[in-house]
């Protein structure tokens, strides 16, 4: 065998013509295999790095190109070699097999660990959904937003947990701890009207069972002394201050009601109007664009009827004919200058 090679840079190969006689030799092609998997595996791949990746994806693609060089020389035997072609083929599948499989182990720590980082920042990024501020809204119960932000709070933000992450889940904490704060403030608010509405009815209706029961015993104690009946109006006077004080409150609330559904009805009355001009824009760039291609149409139906007549004047028909009119500019809408 000649001592002539070819190079895929880290693979040294025999010259692509020298190859044939490998098949023709008991056990030469795989002694080739195993000098280039002897050659390959000596190589040491640190996968965690970038530079180690490449050099393995590139080390992979190296033992390809030894497996096309090798099954190519291989196809492409002569004729009296073709006759061989069970013994060939035998050896060269065993080849072309066993190189896959070393490509594939070289490769396989690179693949391992694009898993493993996949993995990795998939962890981190369902740990950020944690600061998600769609999770609830003001409408919510203080409880639930008490909570919420309870599990926001514990959730530390730190390099070891978000890695290359972290000024993400720091801003989005941020927004986060601000948006549900403010969610807060307001669910409380709203409840502590409910609650102090809730107050007012309940007392409304102690106080009017309140003034059934006095009713009996007035009319019970109609003829009692006049200090009775002054203590009883002075009794009075104090329950009348006390409704009417309930009843401002009660208005006042209902004020503040009203207010909220106007102030709704206002939002959904120009959100409606917004859809209404979208609807309408979109129509009128519809129409626009209709017209615009009847016109088109319209301007090309006259662009081709003006060159047809124009073309029946012509006496020279021909292909050269028509092309010298055309330059001339006597068929309307196709000159040409030369």
């Amino acid at each position: 065998m000649t001592t002539d090679t070819e190079t895929t840079d880290l693979i040294v190969l025999p010259k692509a013509e020298d190859i044939p006689s490998l098949y023709e030799k008991d056990g030469e092609l795989l002694k080739l295999v195993e000098r280039i998997e002897k050659d390959v595996r000596s190589h040491a791949i640190d996968a965690a790095t970038d530079e180690g990746r490449k050099f393995a994806t590139s080390l992979a693609s190296k033992v390809s190109s030894s497996k096309v060089l090798i099954e190519t020389a291989g196809k492409n035997m002569t004729e009296e070699w073709r006759k061989k072609t069970a013994a060939v083929n035998e050896v060269r599948k065993t080849a072309v097999a066993r190189l896959d499989a070393l490509r594939d182990e070289v490769k396989a720590p690179v693949q391992k660990w694009k898993d493993a980082e996949n993995e990795r920042v998939a962890a981190i990024q369902k740990k950020i959904l944690t600061f998600d501020t769609d999770q609830l809204t003001a409408a919510s119960s203080s409880s639930e937003l008490k909570a919420l932000l309870t599990r926001i709070e514990e959730l530390e933000v730190t390099e070891d947990v978000f890695a290359e992450f972290m000024m993400d889940a720091e801003e989005a904490k941020a927004e986060a701890l601000k948006k549900f704060g403010a969610d807060l403030k307001v669910a409380e608010e709203r409840e502590a009207a409910e609650a102090e509405l809730a107050e007012l009815r309940a007392e409304k209706a102690r106080r009017q069972e309140e003034d059934e029961k006095r009713a009996a015993a007035e009319a019970k104690a109609a003829e009692e002394a006049a200090a009775e009946e002054a203590r009883k109006k002075a009794d009075e006077e104090r329950e009348a201050q006390r409704a009417a004080e309930v009843k401002r409150r009660e208005e006042e609330a209902e004020r503040k009601h009203q207010e909220e559904l106007a102030a709704a009805k206002r939002e959904a009355e120009e959100a409606a109007e917004r859809e209404r001009k979208r609807i309408a824009d979109e129509k009128a760039a519809e129409e626009a664009r209709q017209e615009k291609a009847r016109q088109d149409a319209k301007r090309r139906k006259v662009v081709i009827a003006e060159a047809m007549e124009d073309m029946r004047k012509i006496e020279d028909r021909t292909m050269e004919g028509l092309l010298g009119a055309m330059i001339d500019g006597r068929i309307r809408h196709f000159g040409a200058r030369l």
